[in-house]
């Protein structure tokens, strides 16, 4: 049995924010060897924009939720200028996990309202995966980081290929009353994602989410509603942004990252040209990520990314020839 304190929805849901939160809160003030893409020039540490979650989340606990509200469309998103680089995925979870406990009135609207917000992600983050570039870049790494020659390439290419499918069937489910097979399901996925994260050493900051996650599918146990769903009109714009609007994603309206797009192989990493004296000498912090591709040495900014910050940097095409020119910027002022 589950102990009543690890059932009750404040432990639930602010336990998913806090272990989301410590993976940039507990270095908040650090200036990590990765430029901030920033859209107004400014001080501030690297991953400022973070605390722009602290005083809504102190409201909500102590249920003045209309403060809150106002602040989640206010200062949250106006502190993201300091640095694009954290519109990330994990932190648009909180965001809409904090709007839905604001507008919700009841417990059973608040479960309705995270239910929807999983769907929404499992579907999207699924529906981005389905096409042959995923597959052959995720079953390489099957072979090269996780598995070696143990199975046949068919076998790591038919894993790779039911990744999107579950990913969808999850997110389905969400709207079912299989509580019970969605639970086993979500377990499993994010215990995988757990060990492909550790393992391959990538996105570190990514992982307390992923325990986060994992831990929510162990103690949501409600079933969708959809009745309850519609008695709040609030419940339905977080509902909207986590379900509806990622669809704007494919005419180039609506971010990628916050559009469930993760891992899924459809977004251009950006490979940065530099000079031949740069790349023969190039500081310590990007050495392992000089490339030379054709007859330019390059830098992949995607990795330089995930080894200095444990996360990926925007990767927007509106904001591209920003990031390049924030990354040669630090490069000359941090030759060393």
């Amino acid at each position: 049995m589950i102990h009543p304190v690890f059932q009750s929805l404040k432990f639930q849901l602010f336990l998913c924010v806090f272990l989301t939160l410590v993976a940039g809160l507990w270095i908040v003030f650090s200036n990590p060897f990765f430029p901030k893409v920033a859209l107004v020039e400014n001080p501030f540490p690297y991953r400022f924009a973070v605390l722009g979650f602290v005083p809504p989340l102190w409201l909500l606990y102590f249920r003045r939720k209309k403060v809150a509200i106002v602040l989640l469309f206010t200062l949250t998103p106006a502190l993201f200028v300091t640095n694009l680089n954290m519109l990330r995925p994990d932190l648009f979870f909180i965001w809409l996990c904090m709007l839905t406990v604001g507008f919700a009135q009841t417990r059973e609207q608040v479960y309705n309202g995270v239910l929807v917000i999983l769907a929404g992600m499992y579907l999207w983050t699924g529906i981005h995966k389905v096409h042959w570039d995923f597959v052959k870049n995720t079953a390489w790494v099957f072979e090269t980081r996780l598995f070696g020659k143990v199975f046949p390439k068919w076998m790591l290419y038919a894993l790779a290929a039911s990744i999107p499918v579950l990913e969808i069937i999850l997110g389905l489910l969400f709207f079912s009353s299989k509580t019970t097979l969605r639970r086993i399901l979500g377990i499993a996925l994010h215990a995988g994602i757990l060990v492909f994260l550790l393992v391959g050493g990538w996105n570190a900051t990514m992982i307390p989410w992923n325990v986060a996650l994992l831990m929510l599918h162990i103690v949501l146990v409600a079933k969708f509603d959809a009745e309850v769903q519609s008695q709040s009109n609030g419940l339905k714009v977080p509902a909207t942004i986590a379900l509806v609007l990622p669809v704007l994603y494919f005419v180039n309206i609506w971010p990628g990252m916050l559009s469930w797009n993760m891992y899924s192989a459809r977004i251009q990493h950006i490979y940065m040209p530099v000079t031949d004296e740069l790349a023969l000498y190039p500081p310590d912090y990007v050495r392992e990520y000089v490339y030379r591709r054709d007859i330019l040495y390059v830098i992949s900014l995607s990795e330089w990314a995930d080894g200095a910050t444990g996360g990926p940097h925007v990767n927007e095409p509106i904001f591209r020839e920003r990031v390049i020119e924030a990354c040669e910027k630090f490069l000359e002022e941090n030759p060393q």
